[in-house]
């Protein structure tokens, strides 16, 4: 997968497709996944299931409270939710050195 970039709905994608393996592999629908978000939020109608089913698919991006939400409904780290889990994804990334005369002055 490589860079992931927000502007081209990669991360968006990534991001749906975590959600959508961690809630199968508890084996929540998204209706139980939006109930459990209200619960934990304490607020009804925060999480509906079709904003569940937007996220999942990678229409819509969750915010940041959404996200946290997301992780602790579903017993995983928001960074779990967030990266993408592939071979090329963990590959190190190479990082270019400044030539000496552009690098900031101690």
């Amino acid at each position: 997968m490589g860079r992931i970039s927000p502007s081209d709905g990669q991360l968006r994608r990534v991001i749906g497709r975590n959600v959508r393996r961690a809630r199968q592999a508890q084996g929540l629908t998204q209706t139980h996944l939006s109930v459990r978000i209200e619960q934990l939020a304490g607020e009804p109608g925060v999480a509906r299931q079709g904003s569940i089913s937007s996220i999942e698919r990678g229409v819509r991006s969750p915010s940041v409270e959404m996200l946290v939400l997301l992780a602790s409904a579903l017993d995983v780290t928001v960074t779990e939710l967030v990266v993408a889990v592939s071979r090329s994804a963990l590959r190190p990334v190479k990082v270019r050195e400044c030539p000496r005369s552009q690098q900031a002055a101690p």
